[in-house]
């Protein structure tokens, strides 16, 4: 079973009221029962214990073959190599019997054959801050390839041929295509309610805007903190409407994007965020999970993507955040609830956000003690008081750095 099949199956047992256990054929047969969670495929299958079991069950005619095995999370491949057609047609009556008798509890696919050698033609897309530059040289040294080989053959047992086919180049992050989609809890789209999915933007603790994934232009919330002026904040939310694009064309039920240029907002905005809220005065217990992906609109190509848990009391949940950092943005999976079933949606999303955004504010309170406490390691800060403020201040900065650290936390 999938780990997303498996969720949904917790999610029914563990609630009294699930289709599982009202309306379900077999719905008594479930009332008493368990689940049991096991080691991830992915892990089972790359183990050594797993591959030296398969080889010593699987004996051609040749002997002991070498198995090979790749695994991550809820998938695993197992590959040996034949000698001729007759030998591979054996191969697969008998591995995948091997394999139905080791694995007992997992979904295997039919036995396919391939080539000796695979060609894997494949991109990579770094966007480490800073360090641009660095990467492309060290892709550029032909060891580089060599190293990567070495390390497969090292680490996963693969023998490999790595070659840079296109030479290294690099590019600053622009427009981001950013999609939310979910699934049915229940099984039955047509009596799930609507979701309404949104876009938050601040500039440290304060909150420059907020919009609907269908309408980005029409959606600005004046701030609750003010900031340098109003001219300026005003200044800064007509930015970011413009960076912002509503692609909210599919008539697809469960799938909402919005296109941001990341390249165009304000170097004062810090981070933004993305929520899913059910409509209707309704919670989230209709729904599985969810799960964000990022598109490079440039490449066509997909950054990365997570998924969520939802919780079914709450009538939010804030999914993930992009945040900057340094000269680049990092994508962090959250997951947060917020508000309950007939609680407005956007009052708790804004008090769980701006909880978050109060580490800048913890910033601001902690930067001139830390400043303080550089200059006094530099030898740079001379006691010139005997003030008993200038004595305290002395004493603090002389503390062990894991009582300093731990004093920090509190102020």
């Amino acid at each position: 079973m999938t780990r997303e099949k498996a969720d949904e199956l917790q999610g029914h047992l563990e609630d009294p009221e699930s289709w599982l256990l009202t309306k379900a054929k077999h719905r008594k047969a479930f009332k008493n029962a368990s689940m049991q969670v096991v080691e991830a495929l992915g892990q089972r299958v790359t183990s050594v214990a797993f591959r030296e079991e398969v080889e010593e069950r699987i004996k051609g005619k040749s002997g002991r073959l070498r198995v090979v095995t790749i695994g991550k999370e809820d998938r695993g491949y197992i590959a040996t190599l034949v000698a001729d057609k007759k030998e591979a047609k054996w191969m697969r009556k008998h591995l995948e019997s091997v394999v139905k008798k080791i694995l007992e509890d997992v979904e295997i696919s039919q036995v396919q054959d391939h080539s000796e050698y695979l060609d894997l033609d494949f991109s990579v897309d770094i966007m480490k801050a800073g360090k641009g530059r660095e990467i492309l040289d060290l892709l550029a040294v032909p060891e580089t390839t060599t190293k990567i080989a070495d390390t497969m053959a090292i680490m996963r047992g693969i023998d490999t041929k790595v070659r840079v086919t296109t030479p290294a180049a690099s590019r600053k992050l622009a427009e981001l295509e950013v999609a939310l989609t979910w699934s049915a809890k229940n099984g039955k789209p047509e009596t799930t309610p609507d979701v309404d999915c949104s876009c938050i933007i601040y500039a440290e603790e304060h909150l420059v805007y907020a919009c609907k994934f269908s309408s980005p232009f029409q959606g600005n919330v004046s701030s609750p903190v003010e900031m340098k002026d109003n001219f300026h904040h005003e200044e800064m939310a007509k930015a970011v409407r413009m960076a912002l694009t509503s692609s909210s064309t599919s008539a697809e039920r469960f799938w909402r994007p919005i296109s941001i240029d990341v390249s165009a907002l304000p170097r004062e905005v810090t981070d933004v965020y993305f929520v899913m809220s059910a409509e209707e005065d309704e919670d989230l217990s209709h729904f599985a999970s969810a799960t964000l992906s990022l598109v490079d609109l440039a490449r066509d190509q997909e950054l990365t993507s997570l998924e969520c848990c939802l919780d079914r009391k709450a009538r939010s949940v804030v999914v993930a955040s992009l945040s900057r950092h340094d000269n680049g943005w990092v994508v962090q999976e959250l997951g947060d609830p917020c508000g309950g079933k007939l609680e407005p949606v956007l009052e708790p999303v804004l008090n769980t956000l701006a909880d978050r955004q109060s580490r800048h504010l913890n910033w601001e309170r902690r930067r001139d003690l830390i400043y303080l406490r550089v200059l006094h390691k530099c030898s740079r800060m001379a006691r010139g008081s005997d003030a008993e403020f200038a004595v305290l201040m002395h004493k603090i900065m002389e503390l062990p750095v894991a009582v300093f650290q731990s004093f920090m936390k509190f102020i």
